[in-house]
């Protein structure tokens, strides 16, 4: 799945993300609760949903899409590796998408015009 975020500036949006959520609060000053930035073991900066449901199955990877003109934003889906596969039914990308897009709705609706999502 491929999740696509259209802004003015994908580099800025990616700041402010990562920004927010390690101070806790969007740029207006509303809480932002349930959302962490952890590293990978590769010292890569993702997001992560902090409730018990979500936070050990997996992570968004937030970048600015190289030859895009620096206008859009892409977040991908990735598994802890210590999440076993056994209990992995490929329906957690659904949902942890589902919670950015209430992130993004809620905290940084200013920062982008468009959000679209292609099955590969």
């Amino acid at each position: 799945m491929e999740y696509l975020i259209t802004t003015p500036n994908a580099a800025r949006l990616v700041r402010t993300i990562f920004e927010s959520v390690t101070n806790g609060e969007d740029p207006t000053g509303n809480n932002i609760e349930t959302w962490e930035v952890k590293l990978t073991r590769d010292d890569e900066r993702r997001l992560v949903h902090t409730t018990n449901q979500w936070e050990d199955k997996g992570n968004i990877e937030i970048v600015s899409k190289r030859n895009s003109n620096n206008h859009t934003v892409i977040a991908k889906f990735h598994y802890w590796r210590k999440y076993p596969k056994a209990q992995r039914t490929g329906e957690e990308e659904y949902y942890y998408f589902g919670r950015l897009t209430e992130l993004l709705l809620v905290h940084f609706k200013e920062y982008y015009s468009d959000i679209t999502i292609h099955e590969i």
